[in-house]
């Protein structure tokens, strides 16, 4: 549980850092650009969240309506042309297994059952097209070809399309990560929610796994963006088995992998428009970092600081992963995940 944050500020006015699922740390009267200690910082952080909502900085992620009450996430990569996994659109066992016991895939459905819904959830967002055509891999293997390219009927003029990564995804390598939540009468709204700074946890020739809430059985698609250039490295497949005592990780299947898959979307006889995939570094990457917050829960890295310049989201940093432009990074407790950018005033 978070404390409340006001109580602190009439003693102290210069550092107070918040984690979800954290403890609330606090710096009185130190100097701006001081290094913390641990005399006055303690964070310990939550390794699974849902992530924070979206502020609408990624709208090229959409939802993928199938039938009347399913859906899944995709992410629209040209104006008639909608990024998503494959078990989204197809008709399977529903089998998990990782190798499967047989075919995956029973058959194809049909696209025009398809809508695309653009908006920042699933209950107030915008039917904007429908499927025209589904490309798929040829392989009827969801555990390395769990993703699919949507013709779409029509091309959308908004949002503009995500790039795709040409290059390898790399262990270690920080991504941001945007998916529809399911609707739940209860506690979900079909919201669309977003993580950033997350570290890939292992990559393989055909997929990657990031640490996260699990998100992949039945509700995939959605995007992990290259924290850097904002492209696209991965779809969401399906949630990974619990290892190691450590829950929440998903699988994404990596977009430089299926280079085919592309090619033959982008020349199918099916499509709306001739405009191709936009080249990567073309479209600025999406941030949460220096948003204003109020909670850790605001934000997308789950860290909300509290300052002399204000209130705003930020994200951990350490040798090796360097703060943004206009931050640096201060030193926290040893052993926890405590050294965060904060914002230089004027920088």
């Amino acid at each position: 549980m978070v404390p409340v944050i006001g109580r602190f500020f009439s003693s102290c006015k210069l550092w107070a850092v918040s984690l979800i699922g954290g403890v609330f740390a606090v710096a009185c009267g130190s100097p701006l650009g001081a290094p913390l200690d641990e005399s006055y910082i303690d964070v310990q952080a939550s390794e699974v969240v849902h992530g924070a909502v979206s502020r609408g900085h990624d709208s090229a992620v959409v939802a993928v309506v199938v039938g009347e009450n399913d859906a899944c996430s995709g992410v629209l990569i040209a104006p008639d042309l909608v990024l998503t996994a494959r078990h989204c659109i197809s008709r399977t066992t529903g089998r998990a297994e990782c190798p499967h016991d047989g075919p995956a895939i029973q058959a194809e459905r049909d696209p025009g059952d398809l809508k695309i819904l653009v908006g920042e959830s699933l209950r107030d967002g915008v039917i904007s097209a429908h499927g025209a055509a589904i490309v798929t891999e040829l392989s009827t293997d969801l555990c390395d070809d769990d993703i699919a390219v949507i013709v779409l009927d029509r091309a959308l003029a908004s949002p503009k399309a995500s790039s795709l990564s040409t290059g390898a995804v790399l262990s270690a390598q920080r991504v941001r990560t945007v998916r529809f939540e399911p609707v739940d009468a209860v506690s979900a709204a079909g919201l669309k929610r977003v993580r950033e700074h997350v570290s890939v946890s292992g990559a393989q020739r055909k997929h990657f796994t990031v640490a996260e809430e699990r998100g992949g059985n039945g509700h995939g698609g959605g995007a992990a963006l290259d924290e850097d250039t904002g492209a696209v490295l991965g779809v969401l497949s399906r949630g990974a088995p619990s290892a190691g005592g450590v829950a929440g990780t998903n699988i994404y299947s990596r977009v430089d992998a299926h280079p085919g898959l592309f090619t033959r979307a982008l020349n199918h006889p099916a499509r709306a428009s001739r405009v191709g995939i936009p080249k990567p570094g073309s479209i600025a990457p999406a941030s949460d970092v220096g948003v204003a917050c109020a909670r850790a829960s605001d934000c997308a890295t789950s860290i909300c600081v509290h300052d002399a310049s204000g209130s705003y989201c930020t994200r951990t940093c350490a040798q090796g992963d360097g703060c943004p432009r206009g931050y640096r990074c201060r030193a926290g407790a040893s052993g926890g995940p405590t050294n965060v950018c904060q914002h230089v005033p004027g920088g």
